[in-house]
């Protein structure tokens, strides 16, 4: 007889053989599990299972005494003279394989439902939704900061106001997506309860399902498009990053370690006059202010202390509280002889400045707003 053998393998996957010998996904084999199959079990109980000279020998029990069992279920084809002598033998209805709770799809008339993949998808969902409502409000606080700073203004400039962003419409967006995620979370709590397919609530959160539009499975994804083309460089590498400092003063901040030498030392770079400056006692960004002023320091403290923070930002002092800021004239700073990458010396008159990384947030927030190549 020709016959269909599934079994509930460790890991909770409903697997089958056709006769007992080859065994492969269940889903691999769905098409066959249609109405010509009507479902006679019988239950192997595995402790009795037996292998011998190759061939298997199974002792079975009716369906009725292991009705709830999920070892090994025979199902047979629906021969009318089989089932005629199974239904009077065991005296129970046989349902479609289908709609029976050893299936892995629910059938609601319209489609079929994966559970396992509609509650892995409704976790994935929750998440990419709780992303996208946090971003979201990151844009309206945003908003929010820009268009009090521009309010503030005496008489702030006709082209700022026009660049405000509108708020009434990103709180509506914000709105959006909270509710949004407050469905998502009402529907993974609901079908975290349900472990059947038979379960009286299983089809309200279908329909909920659907109108949020969560499926069983992950949408597919789009094909990659062409690869993109990296530009050219327009010039040269400059061994520097710079920024405008408060008073529109250039700071020029090293990139690395050989870089730092080549700030520091290189006149093409630097003049004798310009400032210098280095986190003191700590691996770090050599900083350059481009002023030759010699009282820059107490003529211009905003730009001392933007340099003095972009020098701290860029060490490994950056989360260690106040950090101490050396500066003095780039004609004092030296490279000894056999000295390693970014290692100088220093000579003459040193000044110290002290900057908190951790208090500084708006300020540097509008450095990296100034910052250009």
């Amino acid at each position: 007889m020709n016959r269909i053998l599934f079994s509930s393998n460790p890991t909770g996957n409903l697997s089958y053989a056709l006769g007992g010998k080859s065994w492969t996904p269940l889903r691999k084999y769905r098409q066959l599990c249609t109405q010509q199959y009507t479902c006679h079990f019988r239950v192997h109980e595995p402790g009795r299972d037996t292998h011998t000279n190759g061939q298997r020998e199974k002792t079975t029990t009716p369906m009725s005494t292991h009705l709830n069992s999920k070892h090994y279920l025979t199902i047979y084809p629906s021969f009318p003279h089989k089932m005629d002598r199974c239904r009077s033998k065991h005296k129970v209805a046989f349902p479609r394989l289908q709609s029976h709770d050893f299936g892995v799809e629910a059938d609601t008339g319209e489609r079929k439902w994966n559970l396992k993949g509609l509650k892995q998808e409704t976790s994935r969902q929750v998440y990419r939704q709780l992303k996208k409502a946090g971003k979201a409000d990151e844009r309206l606080q945003k908003a929010r900061k820009q268009e009090g700073k521009v309010l503030a203004m005496a008489d702030p400039p006709l082209a700022e106001l026009e660049a405000l962003a509108n708020t009434d419409d990103l709180e509506d967006a914000v709105l959006k997506e909270r509710q949004r995620l407050q469905r998502l979370n009402v529907l993974e709590a609901g079908l975290a309860e349900v472990k059947t397919l038979r379960d009286p609530a299983l089809p309200e959160l279908l329909e909920l399902a659907t109108s949020l539009g969560v499926d069983d499975s992950p949408p597919k994804r789009p094909p990659r498009g062409p690869k993109k083309v990296k530009q050219e460089p327009t010039g040269p590498r400059m061994p520097y990053y710079k920024f405008k400092s408060k008073d529109e003063i250039e700071i020029r901040v090293g990139r690395g370690a050989s870089d730092n030498d080549k700030l520091s030392i290189m006149p093409e770079h630097r003049d004798n006059n310009d400032w210098w400056l280095h986190v003191s006692g700590c691996p770090g960004s050599h900083v350059v202010i481009r002023c030759t002023d010699s009282d820059m320091p107490s003529a211009l403290p905003q730009t001392l202390k933007d340099a003095a923070l972009l020098a701290a930002k860029n060490s490994k002092a950056a989360q260690s509280g106040q950090v101490a800021v050396s500066f003095t004239r780039c004609r004092n700073v030296s490279k000894p002889r056999g000295a390693k990458p970014g290692l100088v010396q220093l000579n003459g008159d040193v000044g110290v400045v002290k900057v908190n990384v951790r208090k500084e947030a708006a300020r540097l927030e509008r450095l990296e707003e100034a910052k250009f190549t």
